[in-house]
């Protein structure tokens, strides 16, 4: 399955966890785990994103705002 998650990101270069955990059928928390084997060796970089309509009020999705990017150079 890392081989399918790094292709899909390769392709994508971002998706949110939501994205991710659908696309795979798989769980939140096992997807953070296997992405952290691709965080670890630098290859993909996680962020939280803003919510648009800039308040802090925390009550967006956290699997929406949770995104994953590739970030491997040539």
């Amino acid at each position: 399955m890392l081989i399918e998650i790094k292709k899909f990101l390769q392709t994508k270069q971002q998706a949110s966890l939501q994205e991710l955990c659908y696309s795979f059928s798989i769980t939140p928390d096992f997807a953070r785990n296997l992405l952290k084997h691709y965080i670890i060796k630098g290859k993909i970089h996680c962020f939280v994103k803003k919510p648009k309509c800039g308040t802090v009020c925390n009550k967006c999705d956290l699997l929406m705002t949770e995104i994953y990017q590739w970030v491997e150079y040539a």
